[in-house]
């Protein structure tokens, strides 16, 4: 719905945090941004990130409020993994402070009187821990009062589906308990550091949130007070009349058990943590939760152990076995050694008494006979490389070379000639890797990833080789047509680009993760958007190609170093000023 930019206000100089709804927003949502910069207008809370003004940019709307130094709890939990009881519950005291005031404040909305409001979009990354200590919550982007006279559109399931309650995704009537549910999850995720509903398929996790299956904080090694695992599972219980009925209860429950194990303000408590252990240049080891082994896993692996020692002894042995036959039979070769040795200095001496003894007998004159050619004899030779003459047969062994294929399974550790191959085109080894590739098999080259790391090697070494391959080649995995939207959008064949990458997101893929592929697709998509503006440039595909880009900076804004979220950033400074100097 939009996106969050930190500014230079130049007249208050100061940096503030500005939200600017993205451009190609229906009108539900523009009304739903417009509800959102009342209500948050009208919340003034320490713990509630603040609005100073709001204001119109290029025909799109956006609310100027303070920037909030730190990181939000998402990216806090993915740095640090489980957080520290004591972290976990200050995190948590002041953000109930933040839902007490927001489910218990009176305001005025479009003429009439509310009591109390619902956020109903709590989670990790609507929570903002700052580096001074304080928590804010944020985004009130779907909220609503409390009230349920107040109109809102149904049929719609609106905000972050890991996070809903269930009477959301079921279309109910809400209440504040809906918040404490959500609440109830981001406990769960600090204090152990794993995702409560971690599906991925929204058919499976729409079951798993329905039916309120999640992995117990039983099943985890935790190091947490009872009270608060109990806490948490009241917050998240399906049946909502059996959590905490208000955050003042929350709250006081937070509390107690906080002062039971620590004696620091909340705040001081954040501070240390922030200050002590998340620092830009050196950030802390993830600490990770690893799930309780039960009694009867723990005799399995004892079972295990025993086996495996067992194997070890008797592989030993057998090999003890295998060196006393290696050392009898060198023992017995080098007797052999020495015999013959011995036989050839015997040999030696009496050919020389023999000498001896012909030169001091007389002279007899004997008939000529034709001289035979002499035999020259084998010369010894230090060099291990020499070819060795077996005394029995006289045939000559050469010694085995390794080959290069031999020394990249070495490398590698592994015989998996295309693993290699991919390994060789990581390591930039592109001539080492088409080698391989012209030796491969008929049948392993017509395989899907064979195919892959053709068009890989291609890319990188022949742009005109790789584009005449993606064009003629059948394939229907993913990174293929991922490809082929490229050349696609290089001869500015928009149509196609957008149908071949529309296909690449359904289609199965081989080296390529999916999140890879996610974030090529939403790249490519972007650029095949900026193309046409570039050909059209109107309102219209202005609007389409900054909610690309957009897309692509907020898939990617845990790694704002990532290229293509510095491409996005070129772009829509590129195409605003483009899109100002047509406008006039």
């Amino acid at each position: 719905m939009a996106s969050v930019y930190e500014i230079w206000n130049p007249q208050l100089e100061v940096h503030r945090a500005v939200k600017l709804l993205h451009p190609n927003c229906n009108i539900e949502t523009r009304e739903r941004f417009q509800t959102e910069i009342k209500i948050t207008a009208k919340l003034h809370h320490p713990n509630i990130v603040e609005i100073h003004g709001v204001g119109n940019w290029n025909g799109l709307p956006y609310i100027e409020m303070e920037k909030a130094d730190g990181f939000t709890l998402e990216q806090l939990i993915h740095l640090k993994g489980a957080l520290p009881v004591p972290v976990t519950l200050a995190i948590g005291i002041m953000v109930a402070r933040a839902l007490e005031y927001a489910h218990n404040h009176e305001y005025v909305l479009y003429n009439n009187t509310y009591h109390g409001i619902i956020h109903r979009d709590l989670k990790p990354g609507n929570i903002m821990v700052c580096k001074d200590g304080t928590v804010k919550l944020m985004d009130f982007g779907i909220a609503r009062p409390a009230s349920t006279s107040f109109h809102t559109v149904d049929g719609a399931i609106i905000g972050t589906l890991q996070y809903l309650s269930p009477e959301q995704l079921e279309s109910r009537d809400l209440d504040i308990t809906t918040d404490i549910y959500s609440f109830g999850i981001c406990l769960y995720e600090m204090i152990c550091g794993h995702y409560a509903f971690p599906e991925n398929n929204i058919t499976k996790l729409l079951a798993d949130k329905t039916k309120n299956r999640y992995k117990s904080l039983d099943s985890y090694v935790l190091k947490a007070p009872h009270g608060l695992i109990e806490l948490i599972d009241h917050c998240m219980n399906y049946d909502r009349s059996r959590r905490p009925q208000t955050s003042t209860i929350l709250q006081d429950e937070l509390n107690s058990i906080y002062d039971r194990v620590c004696t620091q303000k909340p705040e001081a408590v954040v501070s240390d943590f922030m200050t002590q252990s998340i620092r830009e240049k050196n950030i802390p080891k993830k600490n990770v939760v690893n799930l309780r082994i039960r009694k009867t896993h723990v005799a399995v692996i004892l079972i295990c152990f025993a086996l495996l020692y067992s194997l070890i002894i008797i592989s030993s042995n057998a090999k003890k076995k295998q060196a006393e036959v290696m050392q009898a039979s060198k023992v017995a070769d080098s007797l052999a050694r020495k015999k013959a040795d011995s036989l050839k200095l015997i040999a030696q001496v009496t050919h020389k008494a023999q000498d001896t003894q012909t030169l001091s007998e007389p002279v007899k004159v004997v008939a000529k006979t034709p001289e035979q050619p002499r035999v020259k004899k084998p010369q010894t030779s230090n060099n291990l490389s020499a070819p060795v003459t077996e005394a029995t047969t006289g045939s000559t062994m050469n010694p085995v070379k390794e080959t290069k294929v031999d020394q990249l399974k070495t490398k590698y550790d592994t015989k998996d000639i295309l693993l290699i191959i991919l390994k060789e085109l990581q390591g930039k080894n592109y001539t080492e890797a088409a080698s391989l590739l012209s030796n491969l098999d008929a049948t392993t080259m017509q395989t899907q990833r064979a195919q892959v790391l053709k068009a890989r090697l291609l890319e990188f070494t022949d742009y005109k080789q790789f584009t005449i391959f993606i064009l003629s080649n059948t394939s229907r995995e993913a990174e293929i047509l991922i490809a082929k939207a490229r050349v696609m959008l290089d001869r500015n064949n928009l149509e196609s680009a957008e149908q071949f990458l529309e296909s690449a997101s359904t289609s199965p893929r081989e080296i390529i993760t999916l999140e890879q592929a996610s974030n090529r697709i939403l790249y490519y998509s972007a650029l095949v958007k900026s193309k046409r503006f570039d050909n059209y440039p109107d309102e219209n595909t202005w609007k389409k190609a900054l909610e690309a880009w957009y897309n692509v900076k907020r898939e990617l804004r845990l790694d704002p170093s990532h290229d293509y979220f510095k491409k996005a950033d070129e772009e829509i400074s590129r195409i605003s000023e483009k899109y100002r100097a047509i406008k006039g």
